[in-house]
């Protein structure tokens, strides 16, 4: 199991060190330095402070969905947990690292493994489902001025297809008591097996009643902090490209798809450069130039990456409250 790990970790900074040197190659490196030293260095500030503004509702975020599922943590552990969570998801290629810390600190304090796994499912479920009514308005704002224009669709009616059946699948079987009983009983037809019941469990923790009132009650407040959460990721990504002069109110319908289809991957673990060089060829096929929508994307992370080390010291700080009291 150790050589694997070491295995995998090769093989993502063998791929990362690849796109890193091919972006060189193409764009060329003084190309590079010139784009990125004319940047507006304001408003790289002003991205991480947005970005560190968006954990925090985050953490708020989460802390709904814990207490609707009967955790109970202080305000402030959680917020320390969340936080370090982020800093873990841009350190270690993808969210699911941090999600991992996230439940395996929740078991470690609350004993509560199939809760933690269900409110951080959650948690990343509603995100999900919030970038895909962003990327369904922007998309059919494209496709639409694509028809007036036009311009070929296909590809804007395959995004569509995408975020709308992510959206509407997702939302119909959180909410929908009927298919949660068809769910149920197709697993209970299974064999009975180790991990059946566990997972039945798990979906009972995660399956919503949208009749029952605290349920409902945390639907509504998630929902609306959710939208804060992404609108803010996306304005992360607007003030990047303003800082290098990309942004304009004209063309702000590709950011909700592109930071959407870019979010979509975030859910794999991808080794860094990857979403970026993705995010660049989607905005150069909205006609952006992708040598600065690279960049762009590059910076975007650069300022999430900054961001998130405060979750860094939150871990250390945290760490060594946990090591000063098992001491004592």
């Amino acid at each position: 199991m150790h050589l694997k790990k070491i295995l995998t970790q090769l093989i993502k900074f063998t791929v990362t060190a690849g796109i890193l040197f091919w972006i060189i190659q193409k764009y060329g490196w003084n190309d590079i330095c010139i784009t990125v030293s004319q940047a507006d260095y304001n408003w790289l500030v002003v991205g991480v402070v947005l970005f560190v503004v968006s954990v925090f509702f985050g953490a708020v975020q989460w802390n709904i969905i814990l207490r609707s599922r009967n955790i109970n943590l202080p305000f402030g552990r959680v917020l320390r947990i969340y936080f370090a969570g982020i800093f873990f998801n841009n350190f270690m290629f993808g969210i699911v690292a941090g999600d991992a810390f996230k439940i395996t600190t929740l078991h470690l304090d609350k004993n509560c493994g199939k809760a933690s796994f269900a409110s951080t499912f959650l948690d990343r479920l509603a995100g999900l489902l919030v970038i895909s009514i962003f990327a369904i308005i922007g998309g059919v704002v494209i496709f639409i001025s694509n028809i007036q224009q036009n311009k070929q669709f296909f590809m804007v009616l395959g995004v569509l297809a995408l975020f709308i059946s992510i959206f509407f699948g997702f939302f119909i079987v959180l909410l929908s008591q009927r298919l949660q009983k068809i769910v149920r009983g197709l697993l209970l037809r299974l064999p009975k097996f180790g991990i059946r019941d566990t997972v039945i469990q798990v979906l009972d923790e995660v399956f919503i009643d949208r009749r029952g009132k605290e349920d409902k009650k945390a639907l509504f407040q998630v929902a609306l902090i959710s939208f804060i959460i992404q609108s803010l990721r996306i304005c992360v990504n607007i003030v990047c490209a303003q800082a290098l002069g990309l942004f304009s109110f004209a063309v702000i319908h590709y950011f909700f798809v592109i930071f959407s289809v870019i979010a979509l991957l975030m859910i794999i673990p991808l080794p860094f450069g990857v979403r970026e060089a993705v995010g660049g060829v989607c905005f150069g096929l909205a006609g952006f130039s992708v040598e600065q929508a690279t960049i762009m994307l590059f910076l975007t992370t650069i300022v999430c990456v900054i961001g998130s080390l405060v979750g860094g010291v939150l871990f250390v700080v945290d760490s060594n409250g946990d090591t000063s009291k098992r001491n004592s």
